[in-house]
Order: C-alpha cells, then structure tokens, then sequence
C-alpha cells in the first residue's frame, strides 16, 4: 500500500518515484479510461470551492466529474453575497439524469443546504444500494428507480458535511441535519467532518488530540458510516496542550488529521504546514472540498481507503504550495496533477505524540 511509503526509512528514491509517478495509477492511460465520480454540492461562482472545484480535481487525477448542485451561491475570493438552495424536484432530477447514463464509481457529497437535498440524496443512496444487492432481477429495477439499469457495484460515498460557515453560522437546518444522520450518513464509506464540524454533530466541544481521536471513534459508531477522517488543519490544541508539538521557535507544528476505520486502531496523517504566503492573499479557500473529492476520485480508480487518504493529502498539500492568489481573497488549491512531491505525502503514526513530531525522512534526489 502507498500508506506505507512514508512509514519506511530508508525508502528508495526510485522506488518512491516510481510510486509518485505512474500514470496508469489514476487510470489516464487510454485503455483504462475515467472513473464516473459525482460532486453533490453547492456552486462556488467564484470558481474556488464547490462543484467548481470537485471538476478541476476530477479531472486533475484522471477521473471524469458529473455533478448534482444543490445550491447556487453569488460570492467570490471575499465571500458569500448571495444563496439560493436548488429545489427537491431539480435535484432528483439531476439524479435520474447521471444514473440513467453516467453511473458513479465514487461520489462526493458537499453542501446539501436543505432538507429536500437532504432526502432526495438519501433515497437515491438507497435505492441505488438496494438496485445493487438485486443487480439483474425484476425486483431490483424496481428499486432501482433511479437508474436505467442497476450499478454493477454499489458507489463509494465520501461526505463532506458541510454544515458551519467560517463565521460560525449554521448551514443546515436542524430537520436538514436530522435527515442527514438517518438517511445520508450510514451509507457512506467515509466522513471528513473538520473540528466545527464534528463538534456539532456531537454536541459538545473537542479540545485535545485525546477528545479528538475518541471523536472520531464515537462519530463512527453514531453515524454508522464506514470510516471518519476528522480533520485537525484549523486545530491549534496540538500545539497548545504540548500534545508533542514542537515549541521553542522550531518550526510550527505539523497538520495532522486522525482516520478511524471500522474496528481498526485510529491512524494519524501528519504533513507540514504550508504557510499563508502572500501569493496565496494569506490562505487558501476550498481545502475541504478538494480533499474530500480527492479521496472519492482515488476510490474510484480502486484504491484501498488509506491509501486514497494518503495520497488525497499529498494532493492538497502540494496544491496548498503551488496556490496563487486570483482575486482579493485567499487562493484556491492548485490544481497540479498526481501528487509528484515526496516532501507532499503525510507521516502515518498510531498516535497523536508520535505524528505532532513526526521524524525527519532523508531527501530524494533533491526533493
């Protein structure tokens, strides 16, 4: 597994070159062709978030993006001026538009907005899961209403649960959310909620590592999901309960973000920060939901789950670096193809302490 290329020290740097390097990995070779991922989100008139972003990621690793929008919003690199939610009616048109033709190998769940996005998103999910598990009989097209014919393999879910602004203002309402934890959540292969984010889905607030690897473990169970990779960029609790960071005016302390996959002991993804550089207007805007499509994308060339999260981060880390701003506001991630960098991939650890001081990996042909 490509998980494991940042565990091993010494690793070959051809053999790591090699691995960062080979186009057929994501499927742009002619005769494995592009993987149907789906972006289930709002529009970013801006271009640097939502569907907008999800299709330039897409097609950056070699999958073919479709989209369902679920909401039109009027901003730009400043902020938001402006929403409309789309209507039930439109979003499940949508959907029995894709399904009847253009079949998800993965799909990327981002703002819903609504209640109504909400439901109809959740009745697609289960009549395309029960379509799958009856793939070829009478009673499966039946269930199956969506699709012109049934999904060869149920699509793998990746939710980014939008539902905080940057200003702390709630983006879902509560009947929204309710309906999101019934009928959305238990079908998904993974959540990425960030630390807003999961602090409101749990009710409670998350202070420490500790709280945060023990929130990943209790969304899981709550939701019933299949995995939870709760995001720590915006956490500044590892630095300042000397969870391991390092201190003293040594380089600040590492992104680190913490998966929980069924009943397998949590991982930890560690990467360096990459700095709010004035090129970038001092940040970048759409980190979550380039990650989250990122990850569907690599699911849906097959990749296991780890290994799409690995390289998922390495993406976002190396477009964070590459970022330039286009308007007043932060930059929106780059766009820079397969992850190419060595310096991009993340240190897995089994702990909190371990990956706030993650070890130093010898360079790479000048990497």
């Amino acid at each position: 597994h490509l998980s494991q290329v940042r565990l091993r020290r010494p690793f070959p740097a051809s053999r790591m070159y090699a691995l960062l390097s080979l186009p057929a990995i994501v499927g742009t070779s002619a005769d494995v062709g592009r993987p149907i991922v789906w972006s289930i989100a709002g529009s970013d008139s801006g271009g640097g978030a939502g569907v907008q972003a999800d299709l330039l990621t897409c097609h950056s690793l070699g999958a073919h993006g479709c989209t369902v929008v679920t909401a039109l919003t009027a901003q730009n690199s400043v902020g938001v001026r402006h929403v409309e939610l789309a209507s039930g009616d439109s979003v499940r048109a949508t959907l029995h538009a894709l399904a009847a033709d253009l079949p998800p190998r993965a799909i990327k769940i981002g703002m819903l907005g609504g209640e109504a996005s909400v439901l109809e998103v959740g009745a697609f999910l289960a009549a395309a899961e029960a379509a799958t598990e009856e793939a070829g009989g009478a009673e499966g097209a039946a269930a199956g209403a969506y699709a012109a014919r049934p999904f060869a393999a149920s699509p793998s879910v990746v939710c980014d649960p939008v539902l905080v602004s940057s200003s702390g203002a709630r983006l879902l309402s509560e009947e929204g959310l309710a309906a999101l934890r019934s009928s959305v959540l238990p079908r998904c292969r993974l959540l990425t909620p960030n630390l807003a984010e999961a602090e409101a889905l749990l009710e409670r607030r998350i202070t420490t590592a500790a709280e945060a690897e023990a929130a990943a473990v209790e969304l899981r169970r709550r939701a019933g999901c299949g995995a939870v990779l709760l995001k720590g960029g915006h956490a500044a609790y590892f630095a300042a309960q000397g969870e391991g960071a390092a201190g003293g005016g040594r380089s600040p302390p590492p992104a680190m973000d913490v998966l929980v996959d069924g009943e397998a002991p949590p991982v930890w993804l560690s990467c360096a920060r990459v700095g709010a550089t004035e090129a970038a207007g001092g940040g970048c805007h759409g980190t979550g939901c380039v990650l989250s499509t990122a990850i569907a994308a690599m699911l849906a060339h097959g990749h296991p789950l780890v290994d799409s999260v690995v390289l998922a981060k390495a993406y976002v880390t190396q477009g964070m670096a590459s970022a330039a701003a286009v308007g007043a506001g932060p930059a929106p991630v780059a766009h820079t193809g397969w992850p190419s960098s060595p310096s991009s991939m993340p240190v897995l650890s089994r702990s909190a302490a371990a990956a706030a001081a993650p070890p130093r990996f010898a360079r790479c042909d000048g990497d």
